[in-house]
């Protein structure tokens, strides 16, 4: 789940937060959204939620705020967290693009910059993770390496991580799951499955075959993410 806040004058926040849950029904990501129109009240739940993932906010909000200068203390008081400036502003930006842990978009193409911006996020997030995935199961902290793992499977409140060499259930929805892998590498096909492309044999219209058999399902709306996303990697490692 991604933790975001919207910092905003009022009815620019609600057109945010609208397009931001149409992104993640679309993509079938797990958001948790709040919204806030006061510097005070922003900085205050930054210091109550260390675990926030990004904040989007305007270069300019109303006559008395500088989002510039928001965006600095949000540096101080949690350094991990992404700022994604909003502006209609072209003197700033003209596209998304990645300095660390801050992004610009064009206000009017919020919707079609998120993929950039959420992609870069889930890359941010792997680096930290220098190839390994930390998961929680069975009450014991397990490291992972991303190269060991196939796919991933959820079935009903399980989770299913398919290794080269052992099975493990956990209870991590996918959805948090995704986030802590590389998306370079491996990428949701289907709403209860994540793939490696890495352990892939064959790519059709409706499925990956694995190396050793297995045949996972590629949905019918994830098609041409998942086309687009092989190719990516296709390019880097083949």
């Amino acid at each position: 789940m991604f933790q975001i806040v919207v910092f905003d004058e009022r009815r620019s926040s609600e057109r945010t937060r609208k397009i931001l849950e149409q992104y993640a029904h679309k993509n079938q990501m797990s958001f948790q959204i709040e919204t806030i129109f006061e510097e005070q009240k922003l900085l205050k739940f930054l210091e109550e939620h260390q675990d926030l993932d990004v904040v989007f906010l305007d270069i300019r909000i109303g006559e008395d705020v500088d989002g510039i200068d928001v965006a600095r203390k949000i540096n101080i008081l949690a350094p991990r967290v992404a700022i994604v400036f909003l502006t209609g502003y072209t003197d700033y930006a003209t596209e998304v693009y990645d300095a660390r842990q801050l992004y610009f978009a064009k206000r009017e193409e919020l919707g079609q910059s998120l993929v950039g911006i959420f992609s870069r996020l889930h890359s941010e997030t792997a680096r930290r993770n220098r190839g390994f995935v930390h998961i929680h199961a069975k009450g014991k902290e397990l490291i992972i390496r991303e190269e060991e793992i196939l796919y991933i499977e959820r079935n009903g409140r399980t989770t299913r991580i398919h290794c080269r060499k052992e099975t493990i259930d956990i209870s991590e929805k996918l959805s948090e799951l995704e986030k802590k892998l590389n998306p370079v590498i491996f990428v949701r096909c289907h709403n209860s499955f994540i793939v490696n492309f890495m352990a892939v044999r064959e790519f059709t219209r409706t499925d990956f075959v694995l190396n050793e058999e297995s045949i996972i399902p590629i949905s019918r709306y994830k098609l041409n993410e998942t086309r687009e996303r092989f190719f990516v990697w296709s390019k880097q490692y083949i």
